[in-house]
């Protein structure tokens, strides 16, 4: 049976899933852009991590329509999580994070023939890109052995993002404060000197000669 439209879920509700600790990250570009890294690389390696666990939990045998619907809805939101992941990844400062992001990158790349033969494509950045008419028409069995438990695609991409979402859990950047930006107690009353400070407080007639 080929892949068609027909689903019981929609690809919105299979990204809210994934991004069910924090839907704002999803697909909402004014949050993603007014967010910082390490925000949006919690949301997403967790999403990664859901997405191959759904992928594979699917059921690539069934001749339901509704079935194969969810199946090509689940990988399309699939691809937004990766290439959600691969922006907020790559803005890390932890090698940690860049390595495992490599070793995914790797992973996807192993399987770039099974990716294109379905429909999806690898562009120069590195992100994941659908044709849709092929992927509809992609038959069943081919889906099956890409994403299946019974392919190691899904289970290999489960345990880098999930070793990456621990690790951000764990490793939260601190914000560095600028002394430049750090107001002195002067700066704070609205006066620059020990003088101005001095006038501000019992006025400058006063004279403080000993």
């Amino acid at each position: 049976m080929s892949l068609n439209i027909n689903a019981a879920h929609s690809t919105s509700y299979y990204l809210k899933n994934f991004y069910s600790s924090n839907k704002s990250a999803a697909k909402t570009e004014s949050y993603r852009s007014n967010s910082s890294s390490h925000t949006l690389l919690l949301a997403d390696s967790e999403a990664l991590k859901k997405a191959a666990s759904a992928l594979s939990d699917m059921d690539y045998d069934s001749t339901e329509e509704s079935d194969s619907g969810d199946i090509y809805n689940s990988i399309t939101a699939f691809v937004t999580a990766y290439n959600n992941f691969m922006d907020s990844s790559g803005s890390s400062d932890y090698n940690y994070i860049k390595n495992q992001k490599n070793k995914i990158k790797d992973l996807v790349n192993e399987h770039s023939d099974e990716f294109e033969k379905i429909g999806i494509t690898i562009n120069t950045k590195g992100k994941l890109e659908i044709d849709d008419d092929k992927l509809e028409k992609t038959k069943l069995s081919k889906l099956k052995k890409l994403f299946s438990s019974e392919g190691n695609f899904c289970n290999s991409l489960g345990k880098y993002a999930t070793k990456i979402l621990k690790y951000a859990k764990n490793h939260v950047p601190q914000k560095s404060v600028s002394s430049e930006n750090t107001p002195s107690e002067t700066d704070t009353l609205g006066v620059s000197s020990m003088a101005d400070l001095t006038n501000s407080l019992i006025g400058s007639n006063v004279d403080l000669t000993l």
